[in-house]
């Protein structure tokens, strides 16, 4: 049950508590002993395997997960197909608890202010690539990239709430 140098475990939306190998076995399709440190999801199994069978995954609803196969494949110059990557909490309202975005090595970590309009507050900005312990908050030396990070997470928390269903439903 140890994250190593990573900060928190279960249940938190710091890196110990996300971060976890993604191992893909096909021979002769993906490459033996690659390693990637792009950002993924378990939700990308879904449009990667229908492309695999030649096909897209379900149209009628939004499909949160891309399709990682250039990554799996080890293409040149392959990346993470995120432009921001989110991180989410257990809800008990049935509301997204968003608490955290990633973009490229920023990752943003914000509290929300205000229920009703999906107002957030920023916490702490940490620089991934040089601080994966989420140790040093590099909020106040980069105020116009948190506040564009908490303008994308509110927009995709009203984006999101839209679009929600409940779980255990199909419609």
């Amino acid at each position: 049950g140890s994250a190593g140098q990573l900060r928190g475990g279960k249940a938190t939306v710091f890196e110990g508590g996300f971060r976890v190998p993604g191992i893909y076995r096909w021979p002769g399709k993906i490459p033996a002993g690659q390693v990637s440190s792009e950002p993924v999801s378990n939700m990308d199994v879904l449009p990667t395997f229908a492309r695999l069978a030649g096909t897209n995954a379900p149209s009628d609803r939004t499909i949160d997960g891309h399709n990682i196969w250039p990554l799996l494949a080890g293409q040149a110059g392959a990346e993470s197909p995120y432009k921001y990557f989110y991180y989410f909490s257990a809800s008990m309202d049935g509301k997204p608890n968003i608490q955290a975005i990633r973009e490229g090595k920023w990752k943003l970590h914000f509290k929300r202010v205000d229920d009703e309009k999906n107002q957030f507050e920023a916490v702490a900005l940490y620089d991934l690539h040089e601080d994966v312990a989420e140790r040093f908050d590099r909020a106040a030396l980069n105020p116009t990239l948190v506040k564009e990070l908490l303008k994308e997470a509110e927009k995709f928390t009203n984006d999101l709430q839209k679009n929600i269903r409940p779980l255990g439903k199909s419609e």
